[in-house]
């Protein structure tokens, strides 16, 4: 017998027990540390799916913000109204509303581009047909707004004409009593008057034409809103889809 064989035999059956006992302790603290580190990678990557989600939450809150926004910014159809009776304070501000809009294109435009390129989602059917109805309703709308920019000055100029034209009249007046109370330079006062009414005549031509020029401006105007409204619905809708299919990518797939 070896001596490892002679160890053995001489241990007792009480320090076998102990023996035993130990080794099954170790087992058991083995298991538990073993199931422990499960249980940590388990939690561990349940949290790691809740961060995900939540952050994927985020960015389908921006995506929607986008696409609202895009929406939002073509419906400018009601500044148009009855701009024909507007007073001429009123055609400053109106001014403004317009190239504000005008200036946002650009920034909304670049907004989407951006947010929609750079989120990893890839360009799926759907994002270029909705980019391809974007393009091609901002470029309405761009249209629009020059015309109804030019439709606002036009109407600026004529009320700006029509005082003109009562001042004009008023010079008139004033050079015709002149004429009675200072009899020495009446000639001088008639040839002011003569110019005063071409000046007169000219305008008036102008003016005349009006009526035409208002009709000319708001047909094509209402024709550019409803290639526009045509445009906005297609594109809502698209939106719409749009976001089930980012809803489905972002957070249905990642419980």
């Amino acid at each position: 017998m070896n001596i490892l064989q002679l160890t053995f035999m001489n241990i007792s059956p009480d320090s076998w027990i102990q023996l035993v006992s130990g080794l099954g302790a170790v087992v058991v603290a083995l298991l538990a540390i073993i199931h422990g580190n499960k249980n940590s990678r388990k939690a561990l990557e349940q949290q790691n799916r809740i961060i995900q989600y939540q952050h994927n939450e985020k960015r389908l809150d921006e995506y929607n913000g986008c696409l609202r926004d895009n929406l939002e910014l073509l419906n400018f159809v009601d500044v148009v109204g009855p701009m024909v009776y507007m007073s001429h304070e009123d055609y400053s501000q109106t001014k403004r509303e317009i190239c504000s809009r005008k200036s946002k294109i650009y920034s909304y435009d670049l907004r989407f581009k951006y947010l929609f390129s750079n989120g990893g989602l890839g360009k799926t059917c759907l994002l270029k047909e909705y980019e391809a109805c974007w393009d091609e309703a901002t470029k309405t709308l761009s249209v629009l707004l020059d015309k109804m920019l030019d439709y606002v000055n036009y109407l600026s100029q004529y009320a700006a004409e029509n005082e003109i034209m009562k001042n004009k009249n008023q010079q008139i007046e004033i050079y015709s009593r002149m004429i009675e109370l200072d009899m020495n330079n009446s000639s001088q006062y008639s040839l002011e008057i003569e110019s005063l009414r071409s000046e007169l005549i000219e305008l008036s031509l102008r003016q005349s034409k009006f009526k035409d020029t208002v009709d000319k401006f708001t047909e094509d105007i209402q024709v550019l809103i409803n290639e526009l409204r045509n445009q906005s619905v297609v594109l809502f809708q698209l939106s719409q889809q749009l976001m089930k299919e980012l809803k489905d990518r972002l957070l249905d797939k990642s419980k």
